[in-house]
């Protein structure tokens, strides 16, 4: 029988209330997920994200949560305009990641990714979770 643990970054608010969470479930830092998962070759086509995932693991991950975040830099950051464009979403991944495997993935976003005048979008991808299965005496 094989053991899972779920672990995930949120940030300071989850610290905050990680008494509330599951046994099951460990508050991590992004340290300490890049230690088990790196993203490699991330690169923008387009509008698109592309990109690969690689376990660095000796077990299997699943559910490996990627955050692909769109960020706005206004051209005069001393005079922004009313409201910033940025916007983020989550995305998980479809197969999970044996040891070593690598895991290409690309992410197509359904509104304009478009710069003009005002600004420009600065796309980054980071891993915010995961789930780890290991082997009952390793645990």
């Amino acid at each position: 029988m094989e053991y899972r643990t779920v672990a995930a970054y949120f940030g300071c608010a989850a610290l905050i209330f990680s008494g509330v969470a599951s046994q099951a479930e460990d508050v991590v830092s992004s340290e300490q997920l890049a230690a088990k998962v790196a993203l490699q070759n991330i690169h923008f086509e387009g509008q698109a994200v592309r990109g690969q995932v690689v376990n660095k693991t000796s077990h299997r991950l699943e559910d490996v949560r990627l955050l692909v975040a769109y960020d706005w830099l206004w051209r005069n950051e001393l005079k922004p305009g009313a409201q910033s464009p940025a916007w983020a979403t989550t995305m998980v991944l479809a197969e999970p990641l044996m040891p070593n495997e690598v895991y290409e993935f690309t992410y197509e976003p359904a509104r304009a990714v478009m710069s003009h005048g005002e600004g420009e979008f600065h796309p980054s991808v980071k891993v915010i979770g995961l789930t780890e299965y290991s082997p009952p005496d390793e645990r």
